[in-house]
């Protein structure tokens, strides 16, 4: 997913940490990365060795590219997920308030039923907020926070449709059972409980009208782990 930042440059910037974080992560040279994910060996070599005079095809990689990659090095893709988030919120100071931090808000809607199309764009909003407000919620680095919106009610009443969840893109390996997660599976976002099994993950939906799901076939991409939900009354 191509997020829409400052500047092609910015982006190309970090979807080229992005490449060198997925081949340190796999252990794979870059052009075995590429081979395992079916694509060209300079679709990454051409963007982790850019030429000196900013030219040689470095292009933004497709979505569709970035998911193959992702499941190849077995890494989360910049889908909410690796730096593009962060990017904007980096390059955009906070006001001399040493209680003051910028997380972001992200334009998306996470399904609760059988997931949100997570589509092309996505617009992230840098918001202020307290520093020691946050650090009652989550001890995680602000850079790896960010708000979203959930959609639909098969997790009602533990979360409803419109809360607005924190979800942590620190937390990807899942450590105890049935707790909730930011996933993509099939290029749908959802908010789901998992819970590890022998060849994978059960998905779980807290509705008991909502049947449970599996991912055993490395189709799910685990984003982050919901840390908040905040509701309106």
């Amino acid at each position: 997913m191509l997020l829409m930042t400052d500047s092609d440059d910015i982006q190309r910037e970090e979807q080229r940490k992005w490449l060198l974080q997925a081949i340190s992560e796999s252990g794979l040279t870059a052009t075995a990365l590429a081979k395992k994910a079916g694509l060209a060996a300079t679709t990454v070599t051409r963007r982790v060795n850019p030429r000196e005079d900013g030219h040689g095809g470095e292009s933004l990689l497709k979505r569709e590219t970035l998911l193959a990659l992702a499941k190849a090095a077995g890494v989360s893709p910049p889908v909410l997920g690796a730096p593009y988030l962060a990017a904007r919120s980096e390059r955009r100071r906070v006001d001399d308030d040493e209680d003051s931090v910028l997380i972001n808000q992200v334009d998306l809607y996470y399904g609760m039923g059988g997931g949100s199309d997570i589509g092309d764009h996505v617009e992230v909003e840098p918001r202020k907020f307290s520093r020691s407000w946050l650090r009652q919620i989550s001890n995680a680095n602000p850079k790896d926070l960010f708000w979203t919106t959930g959609n639909g009610d098969s997790n009602y009443p533990t979360i409803a449709d419109g809360d607005i969840l924190l979800i942590d893109m620190s937390q990807k390996k899942p450590q105890k059972n049935d707790q909730f997660w930011a996933i993509t599976q099939y290029n749908l976002g959802q908010i789901k409980r998992l819970r590890a099994t022998a060849d994978g993950f059960q998905i779980l939906s807290d509705n008991p009208q909502v049947p449970s799901d599996k991912a055993t076939d490395g189709s799910m991409v685990i984003i982050g782990r919901l840390v908040a939900v905040l509701r309106k009354f």
